[in-house]
Formats: C-alpha cells, structure tokens, sequence
C-alpha cells in the first residue's frame, strides 16, 4: 500500500512540474508575443512620421512622433525626436520638458549624449538661455566633435552672447564638418 501511494505521488509531482513548465513556456511565449506586436506598432509609427513629415504634414508628423514618445518616454532617442518635433513647431517649454530629464538623469547612453545635448542646447538657445545653450553644447562638442551641429548651435549660442570671434571659430568648424 506504501509503495502504491508513493508511486501516485511521484506522478502527480510530475505532472504537477510539466503543467508549470507548460504555463511558463506559453507566458514566456505570450511575453515574445507582445513584445513584436509593440515593436510593429513601433515601427508602423515611425514610418507614418516619417512618411508625414516628408509630406510636410507637420501637425500629423508631431502627432505621430508623440504617440511613439508616450508608447516609451523613458528612450532618450524618442524623447529627442519629440523634443526635436515640438521645438520647430515653437513649443519650446513643452519641448524642454520633454528631453531635460533625460540630459539631467546622466542614463542616457554614449552614443546620444551628443546629438540629445545639441537638441537640449538648441531648444535653450530658441528660448533665449545662451549660457546654457553653450554649456550643452560644447558638452556635446566634446563627445562628438566631428559633427557639425553641436558647433553651430555652439556658434549661434557665442554669437547671441556677443562672443563674435569664438562664435566664428564655432560656426566655421561646424561648417567644415
């Protein structure tokens, strides 16, 4: 009777662990799932961005690029695109706020630091903080001084500040880039 009893329980044990390696294939699977449906819907966004852009459909542009950014406001590079988007339609605090804190959060990863600072500086520089604006930019100039807009927006922040020979300096090296 002993032996029977422990046999039962053996198989009950082992169908107890098929059934939880079971449901955790099918939510590791369901997880997969969701996560390529996202990334589709992603990716549709960024095409109908682009796509509207390109038309010069400005207001479904910033729409769509705005969609994305909420869908994950935590990427940097979505935060800049829409702090891009937002600053040439001239909704400069909003823009701002958007991309401030990733610059001040010190996450974002080395291959954006320039271009999320040089949009940072020039959103400050389009609201008129040109010290700032310079700070941030030379900040990008430093990680990637072979682009050019980090030096122009450094120059045009020199320049508003009346620094005339290093904003020059700036322009021309954004200029040869």
């Amino acid at each position: 009777l002993k032996s029977g009893l422990a046999s039962q329980i053996k198989k009950l044990a082992l169908i107890m662990l098929c059934t939880s390696a079971l449901t955790a294939c099918q939510s590791a699977t369901q997880k997969q799932t969701e996560m390529d449906e996202s990334v589709a819907i992603d990716n549709a966004l960024k095409q109908a961005a682009i796509t509207a852009a390109m038309q010069g459909e400005k207001e479904k542009s910033l729409a769509l690029v705005e969609r994305l950014y909420r869908r994950n406001s935590e990427d940097p590079k979505l935060a800049m695109l829409y702090a891009q988007a937002l600053r040439k339609e001239d909704r400069l605090t909003r823009a701002a706020l958007v991309i401030q804190p990733h610059v001040m959060s010190g996450l974002v990863p080395e291959e954006l630091i320039s271009p999320v600072y040089t949009e940072y500086a020039a959103i400050l520089a389009a609201m008129g903080d040109y010290k700032q604006a310079e700070f941030y930019a030379r900040q990008a100039v430093i990680k990637a001084p072979e682009l050019g807009r980090p030096y122009h927006i450094l120059g045009l922040a020199l320049d508003a500040q009346g620094h005339h020979p290093e904003a020059e300096i700036a322009l021309r090296k954004a200029i040869d880039r």
